[in-house]
C-alpha cells in the first residue's frame, strides 16, 4: 500500500492568525518615533500654555482694589485676595505655599515692593525650563512687563530680582494687553 502525499494549496491553507514579528517591529518603531517626535511638543505647547496662565492669573489679581487702611488687607499678596470667594473661585487650582506666594500652574505669584516704592506682582515658573521659562511684572504705571529668563535664573524660591524691574535696558518689555 502506497500512501500518497498531496500538497494543500495556499487556497486551502488556514489563514494566518496574527501579524509576523516584522509586522509587529514595524508598527512598534513608528509608534515609537511618533512619541518622540509628540513629547517634545506637548511639552512646550504645556509650558506657553502656563506662561499664558500666568499672564491671565496677574491681571485677575491687578484688578483687586487695595485699599488704604482696610484691616484686612495687609499689603500681601494673602491680604490682597482676601477672603474673597469669588476671586479664589476664578483662581482654581491654587494653593497657598508657606512664604505666602500662591502657585497655580506651574507658577508661583507675590506681592513685593521696588526699590522706588511701587507695588508689583511677580510671576516666575515653578521649575524653569519645565513648568515655564518667562517672569512678569505687572504694575499699574507700566501694566504687564514679560522677561525671557533666559539663564533660568528665576525658579521655584528664586523671585525676580526688582532693583532693574523696570528699567527697560534689563530685558523686561512690554507685553501684549490681551494674550492669545
Amino acid at each position: 500500500m502506497q500512501a500518497t502525499t498531496t500538497m494543500a494549496t495556499a487556497a486551502e491553507r488556514p489563514a494566518a492568525v496574527g501579524l509576523s514579528w516584522i509586522d509587529k517591529l514595524t508598527i512598534g518603531a513608528i509608534v515609537g518615533i511618533v512619541v518622540l517626535v509628540t513629547i517634545p511638543h506637548v511639552e512646550r505647547l504645556a509650558r506657553r500654555d502656563n506662561e499664558l496662565d500666568a499672564m491671565r492669573t496677574l491681571r485677575v489679581l491687578a484688578t483687586q482694589p487695595v485699599l488704604p487702611g482696610s484691616a484686612h488687607r495687609d499689603g500681601t499678596l494673602q491680604g490682597l485676595v482676601g477672603g474673597d470667594q469669588l476671586l479664589w473661585r476664578r483662581l482654581e487650582d491654587s494653593r497657598w505655599l508657606d512664604d505666602g506666594s500662591l502657585q497655580r500652574h506651574g507658577y508661583r505669584f507675590d506681592l513685593a515692593r521696588s526699590p522706588q516704592g511701587e507695588v508689583l506682582l511677580r510671576a516666575w515658573p515653578v521649575e524653569a525650563g519645565a513648568t515655564g521659562r518667562a517672569a512678569f511684572l505687572w504694575n499699574p504705571r507700566t501694566g504687564m512687563l514679560g522677561h525671557d529668563n533666559p539663564r533660568l535664573a528665576w525658579s521655584g524660591g528664586r523671585a525676580p530680582e526688582l532693583d532693574q524691574a523696570l528699567d527697560a535696558r534689563s530685558g523686561w518689555r512690554r507685553m501684549a494687553a490681551h494674550p492669545r
